[in-house]
C-alpha cells in the first residue's frame, strides 16, 4: 500500500487533497445513499476508497409511569479504506448503508453496511441499535449499541465504530438518555436530559442516534435515527 500525504482539511475534517507518492489527485466522488453504480473517470490510474457503515438508532423508552426512563445510544458505523491501483473501467456496484430507524418503545434498528463492488473490495459494517429502557426505580437505563465491527469489514485499514453510551435514570424527573456513538466522519446524537422526548438523530455520516427519554408520567418514546453511511472515492492520475 502506498503512503498518502494529506494536505489540508475542510471544516468537517475531510481532507482537501490527498496525494500518494507518484500520483496526482484528479477528482473526488462522494456517494451519500442507496445502491448505485460507480464508473472510474477517464484517465484514473488508482483509487482510494473510504467507506463508513450506517449508524444505529437510539433505544426507545416505554411509558414512564411513576419513574423515569432513558434509552441507550446507537453505535456508529465502522470505517474501512482501500487503495487500488489500475481499477477496472467497467462500473462497480456500490451501496451506502442506511442509518438505523428508531422504534417506539423498543431497541433501535441496526445501521446498514456500506459496500464497494458488492462488498468484495471494501466493506464497512453498520452500528447496532441502542437498547430500549424499561422503567424502574433509580437505574442504569438501556445499554448503548455496539459500533460496527472492523473484523466484519474488508479493506486495507479497518476501524471499529464507537459504542453508544447507556442511559441513566436517577429520579422520577431526572434522567439522561445515552449519546449516540460518533463515527470517523460524523457526530453522535446528544442524549436527552430531564425531559420526555424522542432521541436526537446522528449527524453527518455513520453516527449513532441518541436514546429517547421519559420522565415520570411521560409517554412511550422513539430513539433518534442513525445517520446514513458514506462512500468517498479519491481518484488519481
Amino acid at each position: 500500500m502506498r503512503c498518502l500525504i494529506w494536505q489540508g482539511f475542510d471544516n468537517n475534517g475531510v481532507p482537501l487533497q490527498a496525494v500518494p507518492i507518484g500520483y496526482t489527485l484528479l477528482s473526488r466522488t462522494i456517494i451519500l445513499n442507496g445502491t448505485t453504480t460507480y464508473t472510474v473517470p477517464t484517465g484514473t490510474r488508482a483509487i482510494f476508497v473510504e467507506a463508513i457503515g450506517g449508524g444505529g438508532a437510539g433505544g426507545g423508552v416505554i411509558n414512564a409511569a411513576t419513574n423515569s426512563g432513558a434509552g441507550g445510544g446507537g453505535g456508529s458505523g465502522a470505517y474501512s479504506n482501500l487503495w487500488k491501483v489500475a481499477p477496472k473501467l467497467t462500473a462497480f456496484t456500490v451501496a451506502v448503508g442506511a442509518g438505523g430507524t428508531g422504534v417506539s418503545g423498543a431497541t433501535g434498528n441496526v445501521g446498514g453496511d456500506t459496500t464497494f463492488d458488492s462488498g468484495s473490495i471494501c466493506t464497512a459494517k453498520g452500528g447496532a441499535g441502542g437498547l430500549v429502557d424499561t422503567i424502574a426505580v433509580i437505574h442504569v437505563g438501556g445499554g448503548g449499541g455496539a459500533g460496527g465491527l472492523a473484523s466484519g469489514g474488508i479493506g486495507d485499514l479497518k476501524i471499529n465504530g464507537a459504542t453508544g453510551s447507556e442511559g441513566l435514570a436517577l429520579a422520577a424527573a431526572q434522567a439522561n438518555s445515552g449519546d449516540g456513538g460518533s463515527s470517523f466522519y460524523g457526530v453522535g446524537g446528544g442524549g436527552v436530559k430531564n425531559a420526555t422526548s424522542v432521541g436526537t438523530a446522528g449527524s453527518l455520516y455513520g453516527a449513532g442516534g441518541s436514546g429517547a427519554c421519559a420522565i415520570s408520567g411521560g409517554a412511550t418514546q422513539t430513539g433518534g435515527a442513525g445517520a446514513n453511511g458514506v462512500l468517498v472515492i479519491w481518484e488519481y492520475a
